[in-house]
């Protein structure tokens, strides 16, 4: 899967070259803590493709007891004074040996931004876990789905901070009650290449009176782009 990884991002670094776009590709090492198994780690991969007003992604998750992919793509109208609306539509792929369960999910989102400073999605999604002996599958056909995130410093600045309320993620969508808030970090070491650390904390419930702690994580990346 890593081979054919690196052909797809050759095939479409000579695609960029001659469509004027951005290859970019995030890497990541994740260190976390679940309530439900405990310490673990990943290595994340996602390869992006953007143009002016287009571009889409993919990514592959391969560790010990947890498989993933993803797939998506996200359009752009720039409006002025820096603002953008569009849209963007995914769908997730994930199999989880602590569960014995694999996962699915697609859905699409209605997407405003300003200046890349801030960014707020929201739309639907619809999931299906599928038990890994095939009974007994579960659908949800119509989940919210939202994010809302901000960058404290303009984005040309070698060093920026800010933060997420979402209930998306790499390679995740949860129900709307359960989000994702992060705090993120990053520091531009050239103009195409920029290390991040993000901080994420996950309950099992925000909006209710029985809300608590499910989930640490860390992430340490590199984002390089040509």
């Amino acid at each position: 899967m890593r081979r054919l990884l690196a052909i797809v991002v050759a095939a479409v670094t000579a695609i960029s070259a001659g469509a004027q776009g951005k290859l970019w590709m995030d890497e990541s090492l994740v260190l976390g803590y679940n309530r439900s198994w405990g310490l673990y780690d990943w290595d994340d991969t996602v390869v992006g493709f953007d143009l002016p007003s287009f571009g889409f992604r993919g990514g592959l998750r391969l560790t010990d007891g947890a498989m993933a992919a993803e797939l998506g793509a996200h359009w752009f109208y720039r409006l002025n004074d820096g603002h953008r609306v569009g849209l963007e539509a995914f769908g997730t792929w994930s199999s989880l040996s602590q569960y014995n369960i694999t996962e699915f999910n697609t859905g699409a989102l209605a997407l405003w931004s300003w200046k890349e400073r801030v960014k707020v999605k929201a739309g639907s999604f619809f999931k299906w876990l599928v038990p890994f002996g095939g009974g007994g599958a579960v659908s949800e056909p119509f989940n919210f789905a939202y994010s809302v995130s901000f960058w404290a410093l303009a984005p040309e600045r070698t060093f920026n901070f800010g933060a997420s309320l979402s209930n998306l993620d790499y390679f995740a969508a949860e129900r709307f009650y359960c989000p994702y808030l992060t705090l993120r970090f990053r520091y531009s070491v050239y103009d195409n290449c920029q290390v991040y650390l993000n901080l994420r904390e996950h309950s099992s419930g925000t909006f209710d009176l029985t809300s608590n702690f499910f989930d640490h994580q860390v992430r340490i990346g590199t984002i390089v782009s040509w």
